[in-house]
């Protein structure tokens, strides 16, 4: 669902699978002729649900998401705070009347998880060593149980990265970042460091689907898998890149969301999500196992 790591990082203009086109107004829709490799899309029912109403372990795993977002696109209240300025996703993507979340912003153009209180792990196409200085990495971007869009963020809550620990290319694509402080509002998320997931697993995944705020999509299963990533019908879209993704029985991240199959088709003259059946499945995501070496056990 995400670019190839031909378009790295968010300089390239061409890559949608990380959030959009580099700056606002040149945003075109995901699918689009321009795009080298197209994003994600909904298999069967879109399972894609607001995080605010999670309990337990799930919204722990919430919590400890984080958007990826551009530097230019956080601008300071004058009172300590700052805001995400981002066009609608109904602007950005030029979609449908009455299609979901068309009226939220779209400020993120990846996903990652606080992996150690100052590690995070995302896709590797999502940051290089040049723009990783551009990226801030957000907490708490999300849909309140008012209804309201959290994009009003406390300075405790953006983080910088100063150091890439891994910079993965390939198959198994991933990026390793240390932070530029311990992150202490959250708890670092519970990952599977050895052995794969069974095929048919149940999975669910949580992050910024085509930069909105933050959504959780369940009722996917692992189609297929090999040693650098698993295949599954997931309901992800460009700015789903380097989403953590959750086995559904142990809450424990297993997978990265790095690539998959178109997100949105034309209708008339604008833009649908792109549905597929539920029992097809082309989203990938590289395997935490190939990331483990790269993240200390309790660092």
């Amino acid at each position: 669902m995400a670019c190839s790591r031909q378009s790295r990082g968010f300089w390239s203009a061409i890559c949608l699978a990380a959030g959009g086109l580099m700056g606002w107004g040149s945003l075109l829709p995901v699918g689009h002729a321009a795009d080298p490799q197209p994003p994600p899309v909904v298999y069967g029912v879109d399972n894609r649900q607001e995080v605010y109403s999670l309990r337990g372990a799930d919204a722990r795993n919430a919590a400890g998401t984080v958007a990826l977002v551009r530097e230019s696109s956080i601008k300071p209240n004058g009172d300590g705070s700052f805001r995400l300025v981002a066009p609608t996703l109904g602007s950005a993507y030029d979609l449908c009347p009455g299609e979901r979340f068309r009226t939220q912003p779209t400020a993120a153009f990846c996903s990652g998880f606080l992996a150690a209180k100052n590690i995070v792990v995302t896709a590797g196409h999502c940051v290089g060593p040049i723009s990783l200085a551009s990226a801030r990495f957000v907490f708490g971007y999300r849909v309140l149980a008012s209804g309201a869009v959290q994009t009003r963020i406390p300075a405790s809550a953006i983080y910088r990265g100063v150091r890439l620990l891994a910079d993965q290319e390939g198959a198994a694509d991933f990026a390793v970042i240390r932070l530029d402080r311990n992150v202490t509002s959250q708890t670092p998320l519970p990952f599977r460091r050895t052995s794969a997931l069974a095929l048919n697993s149940a999975i669910y995944v949580i992050g910024y689907p085509s930069g909105l705020p933050e959504k959780v999509a369940a009722g996917a299963r692992i189609l297929a898998s090999n040693r650098d990533f698993f295949t599954a019908n997931l309901d992800t879209f460009g700015g789903n890149s380097g989403s953590p993704v959750f086995d559904a029985a142990s809450d424990t991240v297993v997978g990265v969301l790095v690539r998959g199959a178109t997100d949105y088709v034309r209708r008339g003259g604008c833009w649908v999500p792109n549905v597929l059946p539920n029992s097809s499945g082309s989203e990938e995501s590289t395997r935490t196992t190939r990331i483990a070496p790269f993240v200390p056990l309790g660092g």
